[in-house]
């Protein structure tokens, strides 16, 4: 089915063909997901209970205690890809178990796992609320505030911020050509003619290659394994929409700088 809706784009509109595609990718998506997740936990629910009924046995013979290994060791083949599942879903990174963790990385991932829950939010007003719909309006609203310039404090904040940014303004050249006022420094013949090529298919497959089975890319939300499944249409298609995004130009400044970072590998 994905390699059918990525092969029959005609390539006239390729940006736009390829989000039906991703949306179609969500909708497919979480339909399986929901049923896979409903089979998932009818057998747990049996491994469990089989499991339970073994163990409740005065004794157990060779035969019953070969039939609980093979069950708990499926069970605990369930309970990893529930994890595996719900890691993706959060944009969790996963680490192998085999690799040494550092302490940062121990503490990280303590932090993500810890249960921290916020049953009441006392407003400005000083009333305590329990409504989720309540506390989620004064939530957004109070952190809007820490974003949003006020007119008083407008011209402060250009101030400021010109103060900042000035020996980084100074510094680069941006109407030299041969400039990057990102990395702030001049860019070989060479760099200036390879980011002229348009992306081929060759270099999109390489680089879904070379993804962690168990990351997400990051903002778009869609898992790395979607492109695992079938590389050399995806990389088609991407190569299509990201090449005419940047024809028209209307990459983004983060697609702009992965486009560097990646063509600089």
């Amino acid at each position: 089915m994905l390699e059918g809706w990525l092969e029959g784009a005609s390539g006239e509109e390729p940006v736009g063909e390829l989000e039906v595609v991703l949306g179609n990718c969500a909708k497919e998506g979480r339909e399986l997901a929901r049923r896979e997740h409903r089979e998932r936990v009818e057998r747990m629910a049996v491994l469990v209970g089989r499991v339970q009924d073994l163990e409740a046995l005065p004794v157990m013979g060779d035969e019953e205690t070969a039939e609980w290994t093979r069950t708990t060791e499926e069970l605990r083949r369930a309970v990893n890809e529930r994890a595996h599942q719900l890691r993706i879903r959060a944009h969790v990174p996963e680490i192998a178990t085999e690799e040494r963790l550092s302490r940062p990385v121990h503490a990280k991932l303590a932090a993500r796992s810890s249960d921290s829950k916020i049953t009441a939010l006392r407003l400005p007003n000083g009333e305590l609320t329990h409504d989720i719909d309540v506390a989620l309006d004064h939530t957004q609203a109070h952190f809007q505030r820490l974003y949003d310039l006020e007119p008083r404090d407008r011209d402060h904040v250009e101030r400021l911020r010109d103060d900042f940014l000035a020996p980084i303004r100074s510094a680069r050249t941006c109407d030299d050509p041969s400039s990057d006022p990102l990395f702030l420094r001049r860019l070989s013949e060479a760099h200036i003619e390879l980011l002229q090529q348009p992306i081929t298919e060759d270099e999109v497959v390489a680089a879904i290659a070379t993804t962690h089975p168990g990351r997400s890319p990051g903002p778009s939300g869609v898992p790395y394994e979607l492109y695992h499944t079938a590389p050399r249409a995806w990389a088609k298609a991407l190569s299509r929409a990201f090449n005419a995004m940047t024809e028209r130009g209307s990459l983004s400044p983060k697609q702009g700088q992965g486009d560097r970072q990646r063509r600089r590998g």
